[in-house]
């Protein structure tokens, strides 16, 4: 509980601005992690709940996985100088999202990074490269199945159950379905960094067939 309170806290203080107070509060270094998660399922798995121990497990790989693309994604921007690492992990995350089904298990983690790397290649004046990401992202929407739900899958088989329990412990409420589909939409269109794109066919094609499969108009 400590952690995810300074967690917390040292989000508002990104918010702010205060980036310094961040790493006071944090460290200026990432922390060596124990695999407590690996203790826990163990004990359970001594103690006669396999079970238990199994779906610990799952989470635990499940949320890893998370965190590889999310901080893959994020160090994309990071990375827009270095254009051979850039490609690398467009690369290698891509291959991430077909190895363990990612549109399937985890949809918004998939459309925040074709955004991110659409971007990063609009800063380094590539533009074909721009509408590819984009044209993944389009076509990613179009396959969307409203209300959006997360679930595991044959492979997370474990998976239902914790994320059942996590929605009931958020004080968030669900965001309704339009809400959802009109950022969808001005996340390709309003965003300024694609303005240079607005003529191209490409882009417009891209625009025009996001706005028919979420059956939406752009305001």
């Amino acid at each position: 509980m400590k952690n995810e309170a300074l967690s917390a806290e040292a989000l508002i203080h990104l918010l702010k601005g205060d980036a310094q107070q961040v790493l006071e509060l944090l460290g200026e270094e990432p922390k060596l992690e124990l695999g407590n998660d690996q203790l826990i399922a163990t004990a359970h798995s001594m103690l006669g709940n396999p079970e238990k121990a199994k779906e610990i497990m799952q989470v635990c790989m499940y949320q890893q996985l998370l965190a590889v693309i999310s901080n893959g994604t994020e160090g994309l921007l990071l990375e827009v100088d270095n254009t051979e690492h850039f490609d690398e992990t467009v690369k290698r995350i891509q291959q991430l999202f077909a190895l363990f089904q990612m549109e399937q298990l985890q949809i918004n983690s998939v459309l925040v990074f074709y955004v991110k790397a659409a971007t990063g290649y609009m800063l380094q004046q590539r533009p074909q490269q721009a509408l590819e990401m984009l044209e993944s992202f389009q076509r990613i929407c179009a396959r969307i199945q409203f209300p959006l739900k997360l679930h595991g899958d044959d492979y997370f088989y474990k998976l239902d159950g914790w994320i059942e329990r996590q929605a009931r412990l958020s004080a968030q409420a669900p965001r309704d379905t339009q809400s959802i589909k009109k950022d969808l939409l001005a996340t390709v269109s309003k965003n300024p960094v694609f303005a240079p794109l607005h003529e191209d066919p490409t882009f417009k094609m891209i625009r025009l067939n996001l706005a028919h499969s979420l059956k939406i108009e752009e305001e």
